[in-house]
């Protein structure tokens, strides 16, 4: 019985020796350099009904961990059959600052020049109108990354700002869902 009790003593000490002896080893999340981002949401106008479909494609870059900068492509179409159709695109570029950039939850601030290009087709009496302008849009916001840092989505709002449009309302809740390689 002692014999036992000695084996089953020396097998529990240094199995305990051999666990507690190794470091913990801290993982560091992967930094992918390059993103894809794709957006496809509904818009809200003034009456907050829904009034259009929301689409975008994006490109960023990752310069170090808090920055990113990169260009996207955006634009929205008529959701119904409303009275008055319109069509718009908007191309240009990011850059985004990152706070926290170690969690999964991460605070950003973006700012994002751009060029629109919006469509209004005629209808009766109506002739149709075109309209072209530079803007800019600051967006505070959330990312919320998966547990593998490959895939994320960012919640924010955007205020637009068009120099030459003073009662230009058009800012938005959006989201994004991104792809990081």
């Amino acid at each position: 019985m002692k014999k036992i009790a000695f084996v089953l003593s020396l097998a529990l000490f240094s199995v305990s020796t051999i666990v507690l002896s190794q470091e913990i080893e801290k993982t560091i999340p992967p930094v992918y350099r390059n993103q894809i981002g794709v957006q496809l949401n509904p818009y809200l106008n003034q009456n907050e009904s829904f009034d259009a479909l929301v689409y975008g494609l994006r490109y960023g870059y990752k310069i170090s961990k808090p920055i990113t900068i990169g260009a996207e492509v955006s634009g929205s179409f008529p959701a119904f059959d409303y009275y008055m159709k319109h069509y718009s695109y908007k191309v240009g570029l990011f850059a985004r600052y990152t706070i926290l950039t170690e969690k999964r939850v991460q605070p950003f601030f973006e700012v994002a020049p751009f060029f629109a290009h919006t469509y209004i087709p005629g209808s009766g009496n109506y002739p149709g109108r075109t309209m072209n302008q530079f803007g800019l849009y600051v967006a505070p916001g959330l990312t919320l990354y998966t547990k593998n840092r490959r895939y994320s989505m960012d919640l924010y709002y955007k205020l637009y700002i068009h120099p030459a449009d003073m009662y230009y309302h058009e800012n938005s809740i959006s989201y994004k869902f991104n792809f990081h390689f």
